[in-house]
Parts: structure tokens; sequence; C-alpha cells
């Protein structure tokens, strides 16, 4: 019979005698030595630098932790997500509501070059239209999803603690790693996203929907980065083309998008589609619950590696 007890603890074991391996300060002699080697590095390159920081060896294996966070956002959330506009379009396709098409996908914090990912925002919509560089005047399209089923996702820079067990020595020595994974992950430019590619797609490569992480362009805000294979969790619950006028949002159209796509813009109509659609999703929100998300601390082993 399983014992989740013992498990956690033999875990937990693991991880003291890896650590040990190095003092506090040896540690942070890596990790400067890391942080001082030219930005540009290639990507199996900055995977075997960051590896070299972050594995102790246990014997013949090599293994690593840090500090971190499994999130479960609940069915009914809602979540948002901006496309920048070049001019108001007022003729759309479903794919537009979507993911971006390889063919003009540049490295972004998780993706690499053409690779498909859809980026979203919990509960409001300033994240997006920040991380989108939304500009006074720039038209945009918002569209808002709502969580069919349970989102399960890694934290990246969010939460976590182990829950006792541990030295202080050996606490130290984890806040030290978890600090170097968040403060490299989020960095931003562009060289920068090879570090935060490998940080996510290799290091924090576990079975689940996707990542969340504090956003980087707005304070307090966070991000979604979902896989493909997970976007049939969400469906379209209204989008809308809008503008920033005077830093506030204003709503030009409303779309209603189910087997075919309807565009409202009749605001002042006595029986205005426009403003039901927004006055829908205004509802929605207000009742969906504050609690939508349940989050774990958690504490994975990173690597464990055989020769």
């Amino acid at each position: 019979m399983f014992n989740h007890t013992d498990a956690k603890k033999r875990m937990n074991d693991i991880i003291e005698t890896a650590l040990s391996a190095l003092s506090i300060q040896e540690i942070k002699d890596k990790i400067s030595d890391f942080e001082s080697l030219d930005p540009h590095l290639q990507y199996e390159d900055a995977l075997e630098k960051i590896m070299n920081v972050i594995l102790f060896e246990v014997g013949e294996l090599k293994v690593s932790a840090f500090k971190s966070e499994a999130r479960e956002y609940k069915e009914g959330g809602i979540f948002y997500r901006v496309r920048k506009l070049k001019r108001e379009i007022l003729v759309l396709k479903y794919s537009d509501f979507w993911e971006a098409p390889k063919e003009v996908i540049k490295r972004g914090r998780l993706n690499r070059p053409m690779e498909q990912l859809l980026y979203i925002s919990p509960k409001e919509y300033c994240t997006p239209i920040n991380e989108t560089h939304i500009k006074e005047g720039d038209p945009f399209l918002l569209i808002a999803y709502k969580a069919i089923s349970p989102i399960n996702v890694f934290g990246v820079g969010v939460g976590g603690n182990f829950e006792g067990g541990f030295t202080p020595e050996t606490e130290k020595k984890l806040d030290i790693i978890s600090d170097f994974i968040k403060r490299n992950f989020l960095k931003n430019s562009d060289t920068a996203y090879i570090l935060s590619n490998v940080i996510g797609q290799e290091i924090c490569k576990f079975d689940y929907d996707g990542w969340v992480y504090p956003s980087v362009a707005h304070e307090g805000g966070e991000n979604l980065c979902l896989k493909l294979s997970s976007k049939d969790k969400l469906e379209i619950q209204s989008a809308y083309l809008c503008e920033l006028v005077d830093k506030k949002v204003k709503f030009t159209h409303a779309i209603r998008v189910v087997n075919e796509i309807h565009i409202f813009n009749d605001w002042d109509s006595n029986d205005s589609d426009a403003r039901k659609i927004l006055d829908g999703l205004k509802g929605f929100n207000k009742h969906s619950g504050s609690e939508i998300e349940t989050r774990n601390d958690i504490g994975y082993p990173i690597n464990i590696i055989t020769p």
C-alpha cells in the first residue's frame, strides 16, 4: 500500500543529501559565474550551464529541487487574451480568436520560434493589454474565455513552501535556487527568452496543462501559457474590438462567437446586442465566484539523472 508520508520523507532525505554537497557560498558562486556569462547563449549551451548550477550529485544520481506551486483553475473561471490589430478589423475568422499562426511566432517567454502556445491571463484584462504593449489609440481584439474543465498548471516564479522537515541551511539553499530560477525566467529581452524557454520547457517539464508565472509588464498580474493539447478546456465566452482612450478601454464592437461570428456596435439601441454581450460578461464575472483556483505548494525534483 502506498504511503504518502514515507514517500515524502524519502524525497526530503534525497533533497537534503543532494543540497549538502555544496555550501551556501559555493551555490552562490556557481550562480554568479552563470550570470556573468555571455547573455547570447544558444539553447543547448544555456541548458547545460543552468543544469550545472542546479544539479547536485547523490551517489550515481544528479538531483535538484526548488520551491513552486501547483495550481488548479476551476471550471467557470474567466481568462483574457489580447491581440494587437494594425487597424480595426470587421472581418474575422474563428482562428483569429486563438493562438497565433506558426509563421508569425517569434521566440517568447515559453515558446520557441514558430511554436504555438496559448498565452492568457486570469480574472482581468489589464495584464494582457500591458503584455501586448497596447498604446493610446491602438485598436485591439480582446477575447474572454471560460474554463469548461479544470485547468492544472505548474508555477514558475510563484509559490511555494516545502512542508517542513528540512534544516535551516537546506531551506536557505532552496530559497537561493528558487530565486535563481525566478530571476532568470522573468528576464525581459529576446536573448533572455532562451533562458526562460530552457527553464520552462526543460527544467519545469511536468505533466500539466501549462504554466503560470508573474507578469513582468503588469505588476500583480499573472499569465498562463497553455499547451495546445489543453486549449479544449476553454471556450470563447465573448470578444470585443477595443481601443485605448485616455488610458481606459473603449469597447467599440462586441462579438458573439458560436457557430458563426457576429459583430455588433448597436450600443445606443434600446435592444442593443452589443450591450447584452458586454453585460453578460460582467454578470458572469460577478457570479463566477472569487475562489476560482486551488493552490498547493509543491517541491519537485527538477531532474533525477543517471549516468
